[in-house]
């Protein structure tokens, strides 16, 4: 999956913050477990497939990303969780934030934010120095002063080091002379039977196939096959499981929605996190995890979409996996 290959400016400008001490087994560190360069390999899984559809030039799958935003800077926001967080957050510029949770120490970090609606903002960015990885991903949401915070953190499991988990918050903006909002981003089911095929770069398309309320598939253009894999790595591709997914649909706002997978069956272990919108049929968003060559990522990307209504063979395929489903579903809360 998407890997990167070269740093842009604001990747070389996080990477300037303090460094992690790595896993177990890293330069530094003698416990004898595999470091995190290594890592890709833990589940035995190799993705050379893969290694075609990226250029040398852009990060990953960046190159259709649109100009980052810089309309948070100057700004602070007081963030209240319904679990208990409460976050403040100063965007000190263009590129970097301050950030303190529950009145703890201030720490600042490097962060990225994209637009997504006129008024839907997607900020992400990674707690340099820290291991396990700690990566931090807001929606903020102007429209109803809402926010909805995706924490996620890689190197947990010893038995899957690449594997990343999270924790979703929903909560509210607090606003000086305004109550705290009652409504909240929420699960949904809007999205289930619908297929978007949202293209990244001129070489990449994929078909996002929301399937169920809990589980998507994806499939690949037969251009991004043809025009990027050689017949060895097509036959790999043709033999290739099933590639579905645990997954999260959120409704943000009107035409407004999450969508992100973790790739656990398929092997890397990588967070994709898309806020939409529906109605341009846009997104964009982010990855967090490890990338084919095994090295960290964490970084942002946009595309533009069609709804699509073929129908494919992997619609119907029985599912390969199984699931132990460990949440439920919550209902909305109205406003």
């Amino acid at each position: 999956m998407p890997k990167e290959t070269k740093k842009s400016n604001i990747a070389e400008r996080q990477a300037s913050d303090t460094t992690a001490q790595g896993p177990p087994g890293a330069a530094g560190n003698p416990d004898a477990v595999p470091p995190l360069g290594a890592a890709a390999n833990i589940t035995g899984q190799t993705f050379t497939g893969a290694e075609a559809m990226y250029t040398t030039e852009f990060e990953g799958i960046s190159q259709y990303r649109r100009p980052y935003c810089f309309e948070l800077a100057g700004r602070t926001f007081d963030i209240v969780f319904d679990d208990g967080m409460e976050v403040a957050v100063t965007f000190d510029d263009g590129h970097r934030l301050t950030w303190s949770a529950n009145g703890c120490e201030k720490e600042s970090h490097g962060y990225d934010c994209l637009k997504a609606t006129d008024e839907h903002y997607l900020v992400h960015f990674e707690k340099k120095g820290r291991w396990p990885r700690e990566g931090v991903t807001l929606i903020i949401d102007l429209h109803q002063d809402l926010c909805t915070g995706n924490f996620s953190t890689q190197g947990e499991d010893p038995t899957f080091v690449n594997l990343v988990k999270r924790t979703l918050r929903f909560g509210a903006l607090r606003i000086p002379g305004k109550p705290l909002p009652t409504a909240r981003h929420c699960h949904t089911t809007d999205m289930v039977g619908k297929k978007i095929c949202y293209t990244y770069s001129p070489v990449f398309s994929i078909t996002h196939i929301y399937f169920t309320d809990r589980l998507s598939r994806a499939v690949l253009s037969r251009q991004t096959i043809d025009e990027t894999m050689d017949d060895a790595q097509k036959k790999e591709q043709a033999n290739r499981k099933l590639f579905e997914e645990e997954s999260i649909y959120l409704k943000i706002d009107e035409n407004v929605y999450v969508y992100s997978w973790i790739e656990k069956n398929f092997g890397s272990g990588t967070q994709g996190f898309m806020l939409m919108d529906t109605h341009r049929v846009t997104d964009v968003g982010c990855f967090f995890g490890v990338n084919p060559q095994g090295q960290p990522e964490s970084y942002m990307i946009s595309a533009f979409g069609k709804y699509v209504t073929d129908t494919f063979p992997e619609e119907t395929a029985p599912s390969p996996y199984t699931y132990d489903f460990q949440w439920e579903m919550p209902s909305a809360k109205s406003k």
